[in-house]
C-alpha cells in the first residue's frame, strides 16, 4: 500500500505533472533503444523490436567493417598479383632472350661441326690423292734412276735418235718435278685444312661452353618463373577466398538489412496500429470513469484541481492492461503519482497509468495491447477516486476518451 502523504497536496501533484512532462521530454530526445528513469538496472528485452533494430544495425556495421577489411586485403592481394604478373612478364622476356641466344649458339655449333666434318672429309680425300701421287712419283723416280741419265750405251742401243732421247729425258724430269709440286700443294692444303679444323674445334668447344652456361641460366630463369608462378597461385587463392568472403558478408549484410527493414515495418505497423485504433482502444481496466479529461475535481481534502487525464473507479485486484502495443519506458514509483507505468506507443504517443497497487512489467520490455501491466488496489482510492490514466502526444495531454472505445466506457 502507498502512503497517503503522496496525495494530500495539490502542489505535489503539480510537481508530479512537471516531472512527468520532463520525463517524457527526455524520452522523446533519447536515441532509439535508450532507457528512461527506472531502466538503469533493468535488462533490455532482447525480443523487442527496438532491441532487434539495435542488434541488426550493429550487425550490419560489423559486417560492413569486415567487408571493408576484406576489401582492403583483396586490394592488397590484387596489387601483389599485379606485381607478380609484371615480374613474370619480365622473366618471360628474359627467358625468351635466353632461348633466342641458346638457339643461335646451337645453330653456330651445328654449323661449325658441319664445317669440321666437311674439312675432315676433304682431308681424307686429299690424303688419298697425295698418297696416290706419292706412289706414282716413287714409281717414276725409280724408273728414272733405273734407266739412268742418257749415256753412250743408251744412245748406242736405242732405236730413237739422240734428240728424241734428250727430249724424253727432259719431259720425264719435268713430270717428276710436277709430281713433287703437286704433293707439296697437297701438303700445304692439308696443313691449312688442319689449322682450320683445329680452329673450328676450338670454337666448337667454346660454343659448347657458352651453350652449357646459357642452358644453366635458362634453367635458373625457368626455376624462378616456376617459383613466381607458385607465389602467384597462392596470392590468387587468397584473393579468391577474400572475394568469396566479401560475397558471403554482403549476403549476410543484405539479409540483416532485410530483417532490419522487416522489423522497422513491424514497428511502424505497431505505431500505426495505435494511431489507426483511435476511438477503438480498450479500457485499461474494467471500471467506471469517474473523472473526465479537464474536469475540475475536489479531493477528500477539499482541494480542487483540473484532471489532465481520466480517473477510473475499479475494484481491488482488478488487472490493469496496456491499451496498445509499445515499449515500457517507465515502470516504478513516481513522486506524486505512486506506482506508474509509462508506455511509448510510437509517433510520440505515450500512455501513463498510475496509482497502481503493484506493477507487472519491466522497463525496456516490448508489450502487446492487452498485456497486464499492474494490479489495482485500495492505494488508488486513499485520497482520489481511482486509477489514473493519461494519453500524451509528446508533452501535451490529449483527451483519453477520444481514443478509448466508447462502448467500453462506463460512466
Amino acid at each position: 500500500m502507498i502512503s497517503g502523504q503522496l496525495y494530500t497536496s495539490r502542489q505535489q501533484r503539480q510537481i508530479a505533472r512537471l516531472l512527468l512532462a520532463g520525463l517524457l521530454f527526455a524520452v522523446a530526445t533519447l536515441a532509439a533503444g535508450g532507457s528512461a528513469h527506472g531502466a538503469d538496472d533493468t535488462e533490455v528485452d532482447a525480443d523487442s523490436p527496438e532491441a532487434q533494430i539495435k542488434n541488426y544495425r550493429q550487425g550490419i556495421l560489423d559486417l560492413e567493417s569486415s567487408i571493408a577489411v576484406a576489401r582492403g586485403e583483396d586490394n592488397q592481394f590484387k596489387r601483389e598479383e599485379e606485381q607478380i604478373l609484371y615480374e613474370i612478364r619480365q622473366i618471360d622476356a628474359e627467358l625468351g632472350e635466353h632461348q633466342t641466344k641458346l638457339r643461335a649458339l646451337r645453330n653456330d655449333l651445328a654449323r661449325h661441326r658441319r664445317a669440321v666434318a666437311r674439312l675432315e672429309k676433304e682431308s681424307v680425300r686429299l690424303k688419298k690423292l697425295r698418297s696416290n701421287e706419292e706412289k706414282m712419283l716413287q714409281q717414276r723416280v725409280s724408273a728414272f734412276y733405273k734407266m739412268g741419265r742418257i749415256g753412250l750405251l743408251n744412245a748406242t742401243f736405242s732405236n730413237r735418235s739422240l734428240p728424241d732421247l734428250i727430249t724424253f729425258n727432259n719431259a720425264f724430269e719435268e713430270l717428276v718435278q710436277y709430281d713433287k709440286k703437286l704433293i707439296a700443294a697437297y701438303e700445304q692444303t692439308l696443313e691449312l685444312q688442319e689449322k682450320s679444323r683445329v680452329s673450328l674445334e676450338e670454337m666448337s668447344v667454346k660454343l659448347s661452353d657458352f651453350i652449357r652456361r646459357a642452358a644453366a641460366e635458362e634453367r635458373e630463369v625457368e626455376q624462378a618463373r616456376k617459383e613466381m608462378s607458385a607465389v602467384l597461385k597462392g596470392v590468387q587463392g587468397k584473393r579468391k577466398l577474400r572475394r568469396k568472403t566479401i560475397r558471403r558478408l554482403r549476403k549476410d549484410s543484405t539479409r540483416l538489412s532485410q530483417a532490419l527493414a522487416k522489423v522497422k515495418d513491424e514497428l511502424l505497423h505497431r505505431e500505426k496500429a495505435f494511431l489507426d485504433n483511435k476511438g477503438r482502444l480498450p479500457m485499461p481496466a474494467e471500471g467506471r470513469v469517474v473523472t473526465r479529461f479537464h474536469q475540475w475535481q475536489e479531493n477528500k481534502f477539499g482541494e480542487k484541481e483540473r484532471c489532465e487525464g481520466i480517473e477510473i473507479e475499479v475494484a481491488d485486484g482488478t488487472p490493469v492492461h496496456a491499451v496498445g502495443g509499445g515499449k515500457v519506458i517507465f515502470a516504478d514509483y513516481f513522486e506524486g503519482l505512486g506506482n506508474t507505468v509509462i508506455i511509448n506507443h510510437g509517433s510520440q504517443f505515450y500512455s501513463v497509468t498510475a496509482r497502481l497497487e503493484s506493477i507487472s512489467v519491466a522497463v525496456a520490455r516490448s508489450i502487446k495491447a492487452g498485456t497486464v501491466i499492474g494490479i489495482a488496489g485500495d492505494a488508488a482510492t486513499l485520497f482520489t477516486n481511482g486509477i489514473y490514466f493519461e494519453i500524451r502526444n509528446g508533452e501535451r495531454q490529449v483527451d483519453p476518451l477520444t481514443w478509448l472505445d466508447r462502448e467500453q466506457i462506463s460512466r
